[in-house]
């Protein structure tokens, strides 16, 4: 799990989280139910299956990211009164990652920062030609 948490993919699927949460706290109680109820669920199910895709060496599904774009455009022009903030900002720059041909992208190792390319190499001696 520990190479899933270092894919640009997955940290920006939990970096959308807390924006969704805020939007859900913006509902009244009696609109809570059906869209707040989709927003908290892709909260779980974005980053589960961003792991999935990642952990199972597949194609990168699409559906809860553009479930939540639908829901986001939803609230948008049912509740313009709910301000969305960067949340579709931030669904459409995982969108374009998860479709792109670099999804499982990971953050630099900071341990390998250190390390010296070619501190494994070892010289080549090159002996002088004989003559003949």
């Amino acid at each position: 799990m520990e190479q899933v948490r270092k894919t640009y993919a997955w940290q920006e699927a939990m970096k959308l989280a807390p924006e969704l949460l805020r939007i859900c706290e913006e509902f009244s109680d009696s609109d809570r139910n059906v869209l707040a109820g989709h927003l908290r669920q892709a909260v779980v199910d974005i980053p589960a299956t961003v792991a999935t895709d990642i952990v199972l060496n597949q194609g990168p599904t699409l559906q809860p990211i553009v479930r939540l774009a639908t829901n986001l455009d939803l609230i948008h022009k049912v509740y313009p009164a709910i301000e969305t903030g960067k949340a579709p900002k931030q669904v459409k720059a995982l969108m374009e990652r998860m479709q792109s041909v670099n999804y499982r992208e990971t953050e630099p190792d900071p341990e390998l920062d250190d390390v010296d390319p070619m501190s494994s190499v070892q010289p080549i001696s090159i002996a002088p030609k004989r003559e003949e």
